[in-house]
């Protein structure tokens, strides 16, 4: 098991607690706090050493594992003991105390009202209900890790080596089990029994959400938060209501693996079992039973078995083992990771395995995967439409978010990634300057269009450059466009004052991501004096530092400010997304194609369109993070920059200490692992003292 859902060794008068693993000297007043919890966890399992103290349903209120939804204020102010936890710092904070002893102690915020019925994520997909797992048994390896990467439902007794998406219960012993073995990824649904299911699945009532009745079997769909004693589960029985969760959390089809003992009870809910299958069926929703002559199958349920249902399946999307997908990743190999899911700071692979995510979407996740408010922002602005292909009143709002987190910027120029805002601002340069050639570092990377692919092949001193293109398939007369400089060196400043007639605009990222060191800021003044004097527009590359390094990005963080700046991944909060930002004298130069057709030779326009671009679902979802990171940036970046920077001095420390050469390199929550312990100042050192890229593989592979 998880070092996480390990048992704390539980409390008698003649047995005391250990202490926990980073707090010494812990006294015994202290350890009430402790035990008092323990107590009733022991006394919900029915342990032996238990003290036998009475517990009611409010003891357990809203278990669930849904983070973006906990509410430290409601937490402390309910269980006011944790402050003094806190204050003799036993733990750090209340969202900390929940997740050591907090199992059984899950305060969760109530939903505001009115709240909008959700297209969950299990919407159109199928849903494994295990009634009996002899058949999983049955099943060849690699059926069963492809069973594992789906939906899935099971009970009481579920496999800890596979746990489920989701686990029905019917009483608190299982209840307080399940949330103490099952992890964050699975959520725990406790029954809450009516007396007529099939009512109950037409009059739904939720506690703190507000249904709409009439669209319920149209538009099928639930919150996302439906655990705990006191939340709603649709009859006695605990089969009867995993099929009337797996109708409305949205699946397109409800597997029934097995039957099961309980269903040979006819004279309880399952009386029922026919009309339920009968109206799910008319909602376009198929049931399949693998179990032939089964109460499920007599019912109504089709028979498939479940060998058949997977080799379709994996017949029908592997290809016969082969991959058409051309893209990073997609080999098909043995090292190859495929993720199924993700939620906070953790991803899963298609094997179920959990992995601590330390790259977190390039950098574009900084509120987490699967970030509630951007959910909600997502949804809401797709079931109004995903593509107008005109303006949309949040993109207005969207505007005056970004010009207040950039308000030396008067304009913003969107797009769809951060490779076309890099294009994009390029192009207004040289539209601006009427100059033809961009000034480029060597060891940069501005994204994967053909004019700023490029980079340095020379083997010799610092101060001299050779540029080639990257990439095949880019023509190399591209190079007469590109002036290629040494990064951070006084040579990079003498060849822009020599060539400043020819420069449209010095690009570069103010703290290069394949190299990441606050020494560099000081280049970046000079950079920024030596371009005014020469009368030469300098561009950032914020693409990674911008919402990072704070809201405002590098340029807010060090007030050193370009004259314009391409942005993204942050900012779309997971969605795809780029703009480009740029002071007045320059953005009042662009102005709008108008009709596609148009344009004469002697007063061409600035061309930025794009059918994806200002969408209204990606708009939804940046303004829901520009939201956020407004209302919480102290808190949030004050987080993330001590974590880098406690992973950078632990890393290194560990480095030093077993004369490993390897170092970190970082600043803010942005951190980079070099294989050497020379000192590094730029790609070219990197390169040249780096191992080859096979042995540097086969770490990031292990």
């Amino acid at each position: 098991m998880d070092s996480e859902y390990k048992l704390i060794i539980p409390y008698s008068d003649s047995n005391q607690y250990g202490s926990k693993p980073g707090i010494s000297g812990i006294q015994e007043n202290e350890l009430s706090i402790i035990k008092d919890y323990e107590r009733k966890l022991d006394n919900a399992l029915n342990l032996s050493w238990a003290p036998k103290n009475s517990l009611t349903m409010d003891d357990f209120d809203d278990i669930s594992g849904i983070r973006e939804c906990f509410d430290d204020r409601r937490y402390l102010r309910e269980n006011p003991p944790i402050i003094e936890a806190i204050n003799k710092g036993l733990v750090s904070s209340a969202w900390d105390h929940w997740l050591q002893y907090g199992r059984i102690q899950r305060r969760f915020a109530k939903f505001d009202l009115p709240f909008e019925v959700l297209n969950d994520r299990n919407f159109n997909k199928d849903i494994f209900i295990f009634l009996d797992r002899n058949e999983l048994h049955q099943l060849d390896n690699l059926a069963q890790i492809y069973l594992r990467s789906k939906t899935t439902l099971d009970f009481a007794d579920f496999n800890m080596e596979a746990p489920p998406s989701y686990i029905i219960v019917s009483n608190l012993r299982d209840q307080m089990i399940a949330a103490k073995m099952a992890p964050p990824e699975t959520s725990i649904i406790c029954l809450r029994p009516v007396e007529d299911p099939t009512g109950t699945l037409l009059t739904l009532t939720i506690p703190h959400i507000d249904i709409n009745i009439d669209n319920i079997l149209k538009k099928r769909g639930l919150p996302r938060y439906l655990t705990g004693p006191k939340a709603p589960l649709y009859g006695k029985s605990e089969f009867i209501s995993a099929i009337h969760f797996g109708f409305i959390s949205g699946s397109s089809r409800i597997i029934l693996v097995g039957n099961n003992s309980e269903q040979d009870d006819a004279t309880d809910e399952n009386k029922y079992l026919s009309e339920i299958i009968s109206i799910i069926k008319k909602q376009g929703v198929e049931i399949f039973s693998t179990c032939k002559n089964s109460l499920n199958h007599r019912s109504g349920a089709r028979f498939l078995s479940l060998a058949d249902i997977i080799k379709e399946e994996q017949h029908k999307y592997s290809g016969n083992g082969k991959n058409y997908i051309i893209n990073d990743g997609y080999s098909l190999s043995q090292k190859s990771l495929f993720i199924t899911k993700a939620s906070d700071s953790w991803i899963t692979d298609e094997k179920g395995k959990h992995y601590l995510d330390t790259g977190m979407a390039a950098g574009s996740a900084i509120l987490g995967h699967a970030n509630k408010r951007t959910e909600v922002a997502i949804l809401k602005a797709i079931e109004k439409g995903a593509l107008f292909g005109k303006p949309t009143p949040p993109g207005i709002e969207l505007g005056s978010r970004l010009h207040g987190a950039f308000p030396w910027y008067s304009g913003f120029a969107l797009c769809s990634t951060g490779s076309e805002a890099t294009m994009r601002l390029i192009r207004i340069a040289r539209s601006y300057t009427k100059r033809k050639k961009i000034a480029l570092f060597a060891g940069a990377w501005h994204g994967t269009h053909d004019f700023l692919l490029i980079d340095d092949r020379a083997p010799h001193k610092d101060s001299q450059t050779i540029p080639f293109m990257r990439s095949r398939g880019s023509p190399d007369e591209l190079l007469d466009l590109v002036i290629l400089l040494p990064y951070n060196q006084q040579e990079a400043l003498n060849i822009i004052q020599d060539r400043k007639q020819e420069i449209a605009a010095v690009f570069t990222e103010p703290i290069q991501g394949s190299n990441p060191r606050e020494s560099d800021v000081d280049f970046m003044r000079q950079l920024r004096k030596v371009t005014e004097e020469c009368d030469i527009l300098l561009a950032f590359d914020e693409i990674i530092t911008g919402g990072r390094l704070s809201l405002g990005g590098f340029q807010q963080r060090y007030d050193i400010h370009a004259d314009l700046a391409s942005y993204g991944k942050i900012f779309g909060g997971g969605l795809p997304f780029g703009f480009v930002g740029g002071v007045e004298e320059i953005m009042q130069t662009i102005n709008d194609p108008g009709v596609r057709g148009a344009v004469k030779s002697e007063s061409r326009p600035v061309i930025l369109g794009g059918t994806f671009t200002g969408n209204p679902i990606t708009v939804a979802a940046a303004n829901a993070v520009l939201a956020h990171l407004e209302e919480h940036g102290e808190e949030i970046y004050e987080h993330i920059d001590s974590g880098g920077e406690r992973i950078r001095n632990e890393v290194n420390s560990f480095c030093v200490e077993n004369t490993i050469k390897a170092r970190m390199y970082g600043i803010g929550s942005i951190c980079r692992l070099i294989f050497s312990d020379q000192l590094i100042t730029s790609a070219r050192d990197r390169d040249k003292f780096e191992p080859p890229k096979d042995i540097q593989e086969r770490f990031y592979n292990r």
